[in-house]
């Protein structure tokens, strides 16, 4: 186990960004605080970044595009349509905010790409597509290689341990910090995992064969 500890942080260092977004279960309203008011509302199983949930409520984040027209002196105006980077609605602003220099242009003529934030109240999110839980979910059930699968691992080989590294990118224009790392032996057992800052119910160590001096590191 001291060979995995060794490589832990080459593992941060050398693997490339990969991120997971939980969905919408909309349309949603999306506020500036916690049942404060609403800033624009989104479409079913649109992909957000979310935040730890705190009194029901969770903060996310995501970028859309919306055409440049729309934003003046800082602010975008109401009813403004939000787009992903398919050119597909995703939403659309309720009421006029300002951007707080969240913003930048684009490589497509008369269009600015947008990191929006603010709350939503937990149902407002399919639980199942926020990494932790369909982690927790996937474990309990021993269905971990169709929870790899599905949610943009990383694989790297090294040694005798087989390791898997997905990213935590709060903010798509900067780099990030790694949510999780699953480690295995050759043999497909979980040995270990390590997470920074969720909380992940770990009731289920010794079904899995877990080491439990893993399991929180930061």
């Amino acid at each position: 186990m001291n060979t995995i500890k060794k490589y832990f942080f080459t593992f941060t260092l050398l693997c490339s960004i990969f991120t997971f977004a939980a969905k919408i279960d909309g349309p949603a309203n999306i506020r500036k605080d916690i049942k404060g008011e609403i800033l624009f509302s989104l479409d079913d199983h649109v992909e957000v970044y979310v935040y730890e949930m705190n009194k029901n409520w969770y903060q996310i984040s995501f970028t859309a595009f919306v055409e440049k027209d729309n934003i003046i002196n800082g602010k975008i105006n109401s009813n403004t349509i939000l787009f992903n980077h398919k050119n597909e609605r995703i939403g659309e602003t309720k009421n006029s905010f300002s951007l707080d220099g969240n913003f930048q242009e684009t490589s497509r003529n008369n269009w600015v790409e947008v990191i929006f934030t603010g709350y939503t109240y937990k149902g407002n999110i399919h639980q199942e597509t926020i990494l932790e839980n369909a982690f927790e979910n996937s474990i309990q059930n021993i269905n971990l290689q169709e929870f790899i699968e599905g949610f943009d691992f990383q694989k790297h080989e090294i040694e005798n341990y087989v390791v898997y590294t997905i990213y935590d990118l709060k903010n798509p224009w900067v780099s990030s910090d790694f949510r999780l790392i699953l480690y295995f032996d050759l043999n497909k057992n979980l040995l270990a995992f390590a997470n920074i800052d969720r909380k992940i119910d770990v009731k289920f160590e010794t079904k899995s064969k877990i080491d439990r001096t893993l399991i929180f590191i930061g």
